[in-house]
């Protein structure tokens, strides 16, 4: 079986160190507001303009911190463990711009375990060229962890199944309603539901 794994608050911590950015050049508090940090909600709340937020965004993106983000918790050995049952691809909604830097995240985090990296190029907003869904039909994917539900919709619409991995900011999703769609609450979840 094919599973594609989400990059960003799936393998790497983008969300704890986005908040850190912020902090740090900005002064700019958003962990009272972390579960609100995928979508223009943030932004609002910060009294900044859509494009203000999405410069920001990119800012941190296109930076020297996202070759540095720390895994998720338990990430490394769950997906070498995947690796030795499955085929793994990571699938992102990056920006097309960083997936060189993102490649060789992969490599240095998770040395030789994906065999390919799939881009959505949807990162900020959803305005991507193609969803996951589509994605995960066109190379036989046949599973999604990812830790936004309307990626994990779109698998569903397309019949592909995923795994929803819990995050603050996917707490409001009830997942109860689509047979598709599993919470897992941590890797070690994921590997029992899956080994």
């Amino acid at each position: 079986m094919k599973i594609a794994i989400d990059v960003d608050d799936v393998l790497a911590d983008f969300s704890g160190a986005f908040i850190e950015f912020q902090k740090k050049k900005y002064n700019l508090d958003l962990e009272p507001i972390k579960n609100l940090l995928y979508g223009s909600e943030w932004m609002d709340r910060s009294n900044l303009s859509r494009e203000e937020g999405i410069r920001r965004i990119m800012e941190f993106v296109e930076s020297d911190k996202t070759k540095n983000l720390e895994t998720v918790e338990g990430s490394q050995p769950a997906v070498e463990k995947l690796g030795e049952k499955f085929k793994l691809v990571a699938l992102t909604g990056r920006p097309a711009s960083v997936a060189d830097v993102t490649k060789k995240w992969l490599e240095e985090k998770f040395f030789g375990v994906f065999s390919d990296l799939l881009i959505t190029d949807a990162h900020i907003f959803h305005e991507g060229k193609k969803d996951k869904g589509e994605l995960c039909i066109e190379n036989g994917i046949k599973l999604l962890i990812d830790d936004l539900p309307r990626y994990c919709l779109e698998c569903a619409s397309v019949d592909v199944s995923s795994f929803l991995f819990d995050q603050p900011h996917n707490q409001h999703f009830d997942e109860q309603e689509y047979s598709e769609i599993t919470r897992v609450n941590s890797w070690e979840d994921v590997i029992q539901k899956l080994i």
